[in-house]
């Protein structure tokens, strides 16, 4: 979750999943006000007394977020395997669907190498050892988001909806989407590093299109809700060239949503 509220802000020439100085300050201080904000609502409820943000701040949760991240910083980097100048082969195993590389062993169905080949296919030209250069895309993929893990993360909505959204709408393109879970040929996600070669255009907050038909269903993490509202507004304040200025409080992803300008 604190992964997802300070990846996209992050601009370092390293693995997105490999903690960072910066990185890993930018999530202490979501994971700082997260405990804080359940830490109060607590209190408050078991002493009966109003007890701000504010007060709880020289409380013991600093410290148990400092102990916490330098132990997964600690415990992250004891696992990052030495860098080897041997060129070894990934093998895909159709029986038992498993890609291999080395030791590494990734589960993936023939539904999505079969869905996965045919985007590579699309949006990749190159005239020899294309299938070499597949398996290596593919395993870099997999291997990032099943090493990031986490329940619910390549939920979508059924593709029976994305084709409506396409016949009514016109849309052709998700904002929020990685290569598992895409339903169209073009997509914005978190790691254009590896996703490129299935489809990907970047990160949403990198791209500003003049015009198009989108859809938008992002994680359910506030900071990201809020950026989001904030960053479709400004695309259409840009599109339309309002000279208009929206008021927001923050936290109020809802109202930035429901309550845009441009809302019909």
């Amino acid at each position: 979750k604190w992964l997802f509220a300070t990846i996209d802000t992050l601009r370092v020439n390293a693995d997105p999943l490999i903690p960072s100085s910066l990185g890993v300050q930018s999530a202490q201080k979501h994971l700082m006000e997260d405990l804080t904000e359940h830490c109060a609502a607590q209190l408050k409820h078991l002493a009966g007394q109003n007890q701000s943000k504010q007060t709880l701040a020289n409380n013991p949760i600093q410290a148990l977020v400092d102990n916490f991240t330098d132990q997964a910083v600690r415990i992250v980097n004891s696992t990052i395997p030495p860098i080897s100048r041997k060129r070894k082969q990934v093998k895909w195993d159709f029986e038992s669907e498993t890609l291999t590389y080395k030791n590494t062993r990734i589960k993936i169905s023939q539904n999505h190498y079969s869905k996965l080949r045919g985007l590579f296919t699309k949006h990749v030209q190159v005239n020899s050892n294309k299938n070499d250069i597949f398996l290596k895309s593919l395993f870099r993929m997999v291997l990032r988001y099943d090493t990031l893990g986490g329940p619910g993360f390549q939920a979508s909505l059924p593709s029976a909806v994305f084709q409506v959204l396409k016949d009514t709408l016109g849309v052709d393109c998700e904002v929020f989407a990685s290569p598992l879970n895409c339903n169209y040929s073009y997509f914005c996600s978190l790691f254009p590093d590896t996703d490129v070669p299935f489809g990907s255009i970047g990160s949403f907050f990198d791209y500003y299109p003049d015009s198009g038909s989108f859809e938008a269903n992002p994680p359910f993490v506030h900071a990201v809700i809020v950026r989001m509202a904030k960053h479709i507004n400004s695309l259409l304040k840009r599109s339309q060239k309002t000279g208009k200025k929206q008021k927001s409080t923050k936290g109020e992803r809802s109202t930035l949503c429901t309550h845009s300008l441009f809302c019909r």
